[in-house]
């Protein structure tokens, strides 16, 4: 019994993730903001980054679930400041800063008036 027993199960990698992760990512999250500035609603922002992440590169595939796990991860409405991708002329630029305002699609506040006849006699 002088041999350490192996361990079962699968094998730890803590934490370390491949770097076509991180490409992934960066093309989803560019993706994401460049659609919601440009005034897309949230499902149809999502449906972009996963069109961006196929174009990018034909094999890498995304899910709509991994999407949206990316950003509840990466774009929480509670982080101070995001990580913010941007593609420059050589490969990726990333900053830090704080979580872009992505205009609202609702309809705005109208303050209700009631008409004569519904009002209190």
């Amino acid at each position: 019994m002088t041999e350490m027993a192996k361990k079962r199960g699968r094998p730890r990698k803590n934490g370390v993730k491949p770097d076509w992760m991180l490409l992934r990512l960066a093309v989803t999250l560019e993706a994401y903001d460049r659609a919601r500035l440009a005034g897309a609603i949230y499902t149809r922002a999502i449906q972009a980054a996963m069109r961006a992440v196929h174009a990018e590169q034909f094999s890498m595939r995304i899910s709509e679930t991994e999407v949206k796990r990316l950003l509840a991860e990466f774009r929480s409405p509670r982080a101070p400041e995001v990580f913010m991708f941007s593609r420059i002329e050589r490969g990726w630029a990333v900053s830090v800063g704080p979580r872009p305002p992505y205009p609202s699609r609702r309809k705005p506040q109208r303050s209700f008036i009631y008409s004569a006849r519904y009002q209190r006699a």
